[in-house]
């Protein structure tokens, strides 16, 4: 990286984690890079957190560790905070709940100069608050990151923005994070920085600790059955706006993948309404295109579910 040492800075969006700040900090000012920037975005914390954080400030200075404090917005609304106070040429996030491995920002500084990219992705490892299971490293799906089309099934970077460094420059010029949405806003963020053209790289080490508990917004599976939608929608309109035709198959094929995972939130919740919900979407979409031989069979196996609910509920109604 040279001598002079280009400024990476680290955002971190904070909300009532006072149990988990200064175990996320320290991974940062623990990194063997040290030309970092910790901004924490304090998004109307009401436990201790300020408290803690002054402690973090003391410890490692001011000019290292910066604490800003706002008016409760989400966390879409947090990282913009941050990324508008950001001085470095690089920036990266963290969730105040997750860690990094000490060698993360230093393993993606030199894929972005290997491979020529803008937005570096790691591999990413699961641990869990209660410590009754061991670390696990989730081996990430090779999805070809150079296709717009793995952007719409999901998310082809590893599932977490805690896991991505990208350049000042990508921002300067895609924009802030979209303040409506509560959820699913890094899916938004990344395809349009992949519409816009710009290069992701993956770092293959998992230097991304994702930490698992009661909290943790992957488990509200309510909010991210209608992001997933919201997010999706908006997508396809942006699709339409850059001219690319949504009767393509490589879309048709990504679309119906991604209705997939909107289908299993869903049934997370047991709501069979949601789940035949998402099948309307796609047909309102491609007609009777959206139904391959799989979907179809997904489709009669989900109707067969809501008749046997139904028919349990009318059991119950006559014996009452």
């Amino acid at each position: 990286m040279g001598k002079n040492k280009k400024l990476v800075s680290v955002i971190i969006p904070l909300y009532n984690y006072a149990q988990y700040i200064t175990e996320c900090v320290n991974s940062v000012m623990n990194q063997y890079y040290k030309n970092i920037e910790c901004i924490i975005i304090d998004d109307g914390s009401t436990d201790n957190s300020k408290e803690i954080i002054s402690k973090l400030v003391n410890k490692y200075g001011p000019d290292k560790v910066k604490y800003f404090y706002k008016k409760n917005g989400g966390l879409s609304s947090a990282r913009n905070e941050g990324l508008e106070n950001a001085k470095g040429e690089y920036i990266s996030f963290l969730d105040a709940d997750d860690v990094w491995e000490s060698e993360k920002i230093s393993n993606q500084l030199l894929v972005l100069e290997k491979e020529d990219a803008d937005i570096v992705y790691s591999e990413y490892f699961e641990f869990y608050d209660d410590n009754t299971s061991k670390p696990k490293r989730i081996n990430f799906s090779n999805k070809n990151t150079n296709n717009i089309y793995a952007f719409i099934a999901g998310d082809p970077c590893s599932g977490s923005a805690s896991s991505i460094i990208l350049k000042k420059k990508v921002v300067e010029d895609i924009g802030l994070f979209d303040r409506n949405l509560r959820s699913c806003e890094d899916l938004d963020y990344w395809f349009r920085c992949k519409l816009q053209g710009y290069r992701f790289g993956k770092c293959s080490t998992a230097d991304v600790g994702i930490r698992i508990h009661k909290g943790s917004m992957s488990k509200n599976f309510t909010t991210m059955y209608f992001y997933h939608l919201i997010v999706l929608e908006k997508q396809i309109n942006l699709l339409k706006e850059a001219d690319y035709s949504i009767s393509d198959n490589q879309i048709i094929g990504a679309i119906r993948e991604r209705l997939g995972v909107i289908k299993w939130y869903g049934s997370q919740d047991k709501r069979m309404d949601r789940v035949l919900y998402a099948y309307v979407i796609g047909v309102h979409y491609f007609g009777i295109r959206y139904f391959n031989k799989s979907v179809l069979i997904q489709f009669g196996m989900d109707l067969y579910r809501l008749f046997k609910i139904l028919s349990k509920s009318i059991f119950k109604l006559r014996n009452i």
